[in-house]
């Protein structure tokens, strides 16, 4: 197809939407003019026929208002009297038929005309009735079928009182539905086939034009949710169906005297027939558009297309020329002239873009054949062999001439044919996978392990892969040599270590060895000394004396350190027993032990709250003896001692401390303060084995806990060590 079809098409089929869109929103807003229009009329029909319909209802009421009132006073006493006064009314008033003088008890008095006689009829049952008993107001009955007459028609009930105020009786009178002087604004037809009806919003037709409706049930709720609306009290123009099931406009409007609503119905097929004759127009007049703009367009495409055609005649006579340069296409002083010289800018930009591609094509191939690493590029499809450099020629041995064109598969490549599928559905995925590791068969038969960078790219529209592959099999057998080091020099640190083990294991030994039996001659000097000091007190004097009792005091300070050396060395060896501890309690019960806590000093212990550690109760109770035990001893000068021992949890650790205001320690010295034997303070001041703290370092160590200590001298220290939390306790029952 031509330029000229082409752009004909396209501007008539703009055209063309154009019209129609422009039709199509005339039409719709016909058809809501004349609909909307149809609604305002048919509820002022409506309205105005339940105008009217409440003007009869109000005539009747006042008529038989009338009627009681006209009755004298002295003939309320007497039924004989009723009668011959009744018999005076002018019968038929208008539309009522029947006029009858009920008792307050609901017995009929008297009635005119005379025939049919009412018999023994009692009114007291009737709502209508009761109502006038209630409000002393008029009250008009639901529609009913007289039982003589058998027609449809309504009763109004209207009170009489006396003299004195009293209801005496209530005028009954009937008129009948049907008489033509009532409600004749409702009986008026709406076009050809639209009528109105009288209804009750408790669903009994009273009026209809349709004589077999009248007094019958409406129809059932939902059967014509627009008649459900107006039962409801709505008041407007809806979309309804009438009685034959037709679509229809129906419009609403409620009476004031009585509980009825007056309806209009108009068919649809009514409503919309001068829609659809001004459619029918419109649909003419937009056929004939479409045609004048599909000629207009033709030409206008004519006009528009008859230089490019000119144009392109001379581009073809370029393009016949034999030799490769192009001359520039003449110059114009219109669209079409800047159409030739952007033709010209396109020739110059098109031939220095050659010009970079082949520089460009020029440096790629020197980077891919002189590449170290071996460079493939495949389909994406099969993985057939596009083209390789001669580094990856080398790596693998297979010629260019017998690879080319053959897959990966054939070539026999992969050693893992399964990890090739998942290397493709991973570069499919991502679109590039760097340092992807794997193994491949030289064209000997040994294998390459190979290290690649993948990249997905198009080749004339055909998916591809272009494989950086660098040969690491060098590398991964020095890698193997380091990890047999490194496996060696494992085994001989697990030897040196159990050979350490081992080591220790002599020397805790020998320590306990040492101390046990250093014990009896220790004994022995202290014993020998307090002898010799009970025999021979006279004969040695007061500095022999002396003497002995350095002897004595040393002997059992020895045997204390002997006893903190065992001890040491027995907490070594112990098997940790695990268990939850209360460790608030545990303080307590240790402070309790303490003779020294209560041996006549000022001391103010606090203990606070502090959680459940997991861990071996008889090293944690020795220590908290030995760090409660410090305490006290080292606030011995204090007027008043204040001790404080709590926890916490911290990052998952159960913390727990010890401080008091005793003797504090210079920093500077901290870390002796945890090794055997290094006390900080003299032992005239403060007795002691410096073995104590070395003990708790000890215990906190071996159950994987931390200690350490804060302090200022001569303001007090604490001491710090943390334990494994205990689990917390279920309370699950």
């Amino acid at each position: 197809m031509r330029v000229r079809a082409k752009l004909a098409l396209g501007l008539a089929a703009v055209l063309a939407g154009l019209v129609l869109v422009a039709a199509w929103l005339s039409w719709l807003g016909m058809r809501e003019t004349v609909r909307t229009g149809m609604s305002q009329q048919l509820h002022a029909l409506a309205s105005y026929a339940a105008g009217d319909i409440d003007s009869d209802l109000n005539d009747v009421v006042a008529t038989t208002r009338a009627v009681a009132a006209s009755l004298p006073d002295a003939a309320l006493g007497s039924v004989v009297a009723l009668e011959r006064h009744m018999g005076l009314l002018p019968m038929p008033m208008g539309p009522i038929h029947l006029c009858i003088a009920v008792a307050p008890d609901g017995r009929a008095l008297a009635q005119y005309p005379l025939q049919p006689p009412l018999g023994n009829v009692n009114f007291s049952n009737r709502d209508y009735f009761r109502k006038v008993l209630e409000t002393h107001e008029p009250a008009i009955s639901r529609p009913f079928r007289g039982e003589i007459s058998g027609m449809p028609v309504v009763a109004v009930a209207v009170p009489r009182f006396d003299d004195r105020g009293r209801l005496f009786l209530v005028m009954n009178c009937s008129f009948n539905l049907l008489h033509h002087r009532v409600f004749s604004q409702a009986r008026s037809s709406i076009g050809r086939s639209g009528y109105m009806y009288i209804a009750t919003r408790d669903r009994t037709i009273v009026l209809h034009p349709d004589a077999t409706h009248i007094l019958a049930p409406a129809p059932p709720h939902g059967a014509n949710p627009a008649a459900d609306r107006a039962e409801e009290g709505f008041e407007g123009t809806l979309l309804g169906t009438d009685s034959s099931g037709q679509s229809a406009l129906m419009s609403f409007s409620q009476l004031k005297s009585v509980n009825w609503f007056v309806a209009a119905a108009y068919p649809m097929a009514e409503v919309d027939q001068p829609i659809t004759e001004s459619r029918n127009r419109l649909l003419v007049f937009t056929l004939l558009a479409l045609g004048a703009s599909l000629l207009c367009a033709w030409l206008f495409a004519g006009l528009l297309v008859q230089p490019v055609e000119r144009l392109t005649r001379h581009l073809k006579r370029l393009g016949g020329r034999a030799d490769r340069s192009l001359p520039p296409l003449p110059r114009r002083n219109d669209e079409i002239g800047e159409l030739a010289e952007s033709f010209n800018g396109l020739l110059r930009t098109l031939q220095e873009r050659e010009t970079k591609l082949k520089l460009s094509e020029e440096k790629f191939a020197k980077v891919f054949h002189a590449s170290p690493d071996g460079i493939l590029i495949a389909r994406l499809e099969d993985g057939m062999v596009l083209d390789f450099n001669e580094s990856y020629e080398r790596l693998l041995g297979y010629s260019r001439d017998e690879s080319v064109g053959r897959t990966t598969a054939e070539l026999g490549v992969w050693v893992r044919p399964e990890q090739c599928r998942d290397f493709i559905e991973e570069v499919k995925r991502r679109g590039s996978i760097t340092g992807y590791e794997f193994a491949l068969r030289h064209r000997g038969g040994g294998l390459r392990d190979v290290v690649t960078s993948t990249v997905l790219i198009d080749i004339a529209g055909m998916p591809c892969l272009i494989s950086i592959v660098r040969d690491i099999s060098d590398q991964r057998r020095v890698e193997e040599e380091i990890r047999n080091l490194n496996v060696a020099l494992e085994h001989r640190v697990k030897e040196r270590t159990a050979e350490l083990e081992a080591a220790l294991r002599e020397l805790e030994s020998f320590s306990y060895s040492v101390s046990h039996d250093l014990r009896s001659p220790l004994r022995a000097i202290a014993g020998y000394a307090r002898v010799i000091e009970e025999d021979y007190a006279v004969q040695i004097g007061a500095e022999g004396r002396a003497q002995l009792e350095r002897i004595v005091s040393n002997a059992i300070r020895m045997g204390e350190i002997i006893d903190d050396l065992l001890d040491f060395a027995r907490i070594g060896r112990a098997e940790l027993k695990r268990v939850p501890i209360d460790m608030a309690s545990l303080a307590r019960e240790i402070l309790a032990e303490q003779s020294e806590a209560g041996a006549g000093r000022r001391v103010d212990v606090r203990i606070g709250d502090m959680p459940r550690a997991m861990a071996d109760r008889s090293l944690v109770r020795q220590v908290w003896s030995n760090l409660l035990s410090n305490a006290l001893k080292y606030t011995r000068q204090r007027e008043q001692a204040v001790i404080e021992a709590g926890g916490t949890v911290v990052a998952g650790e159960a913390h727990f401390f010890v401080r008091d205001n005793g003797a504090g320690f210079d920093m500077a010295y901290a870390n002796k303060l945890f090794h055997v034997f290094q006390r900080l303070h003299r032992d005239s001041a403060f007795e002691g084995t410096g073995v104590g703290l070395a003990i708790v370092a000890r215990i906190v160590q071996r159950h994987g806990g931390r200690v350490w200590a804060e302090g200022m001298p001569d303001q007090g220290a604490t001491f710090h060590f943390t334990l494994p939390l205990a689990p917390v306790p279920s309370h699950s029952g």
